[in-house]
């Protein structure tokens, strides 16, 4: 059975569809000019023209790269300062914690102990990265287990996995068990999780604010132990008894 990320790959046929998109403009370029360089010359063969064809494709093929690399590099550098906005954003967030999420981050302390180990382990070894300086790698590892605590609450919920597998979906899919205010909370730490993950040494945030954040991390793994599965139907109840 495939992945989720097996299945996202593009398959062998899409490739070679994209590769074909790509030189059918230069094909035409290619052929017109060599259409007219074999028809301007009287003394021309066929050998001529595709000889001509060969080389206008190849530099028509060659600029079409030039312009498909120029333009992902653009595109890449416009998403890398949106993620760096983002980070300075959440920065700021952190550090003048919203009502929600001050209300129920303790200021002092670890809080209540975790229920499920593997988001408590998670998370305890987080902190240990940053207390050792560590900072990106503790910020990943908080990071994922909030996504681990996501997915069980989610998975409680017999949430269908193509909710479970989109993060926007996957926080929106506990609305109906916690409050929209700490939804809309989870949906930021869910946007700090993708962008601390594209993250610059020059870029990551101090140890007061990496400590907050932590602590943000934390409050959303609590929030997410909190959505308890629903109650079974009366029918199916009555049935089992």
């Amino acid at each position: 059975m495939a992945t989720a990320g097996e299945e996202a790959r593009p398959t062998q046929g899409r490739v070679v569809l994209k590769m074909l998109s790509q030189a059918a403009v230069p094909a035409m370029v290619a052929t017109g000019y060599a259409a007219y360089m074999y028809s301007s010359d009287p003394k021309s063969s066929i050998l001529t023209f595709f000889n001509t064809f060969g080389v206008a494709f190849f530099l028509a093929m060659w600029f079409v790269g030039q312009y498909i690399r120029t333009s992902k590099l653009l595109d890449d550098a416009h998403y890398l300062e949106t993620l760096n906005e983002k980070v300075d954003h959440i920065a700021s967030t952190v550090k003048t914690p919203s009502l929600v999420m001050a209300a129920n981050v303790p200021s002092e302390g670890s809080g209540a102990p975790l229920g499920d180990p593997v988001s408590a382990t998670l998370i305890d070894e987080a902190r240990t990265a940053l207390d050792a300086g560590h900072v990106y790698s503790g910020l990943t590892t908080a990071g994922v287990a909030f996504e681990h605590a996501l997915q069980q609450a989610a998975l409680r919920l017999d949430v269908p996995t193509r909710d479970r597998d989109s993060p926007s979906r996957l926080v929106e899919s506990l609305s109906a068990e916690l409050d929209r205010a700490v939804v809309e909370e989870l949906h930021e730490l869910r946007i700090a999780r993708t962008a601390l993950e594209h993250l610059t040494e020059e870029r990551t945030p101090d140890k007061e604010t990496s400590l907050k954040l932590w602590e943000a991390y934390r409050w959303g793994i609590q929030q997410a132990e909190s959505v308890k599965p629903p109650p079974p139907d009366r029918d199916d109840a009555a049935t089992a008894g």
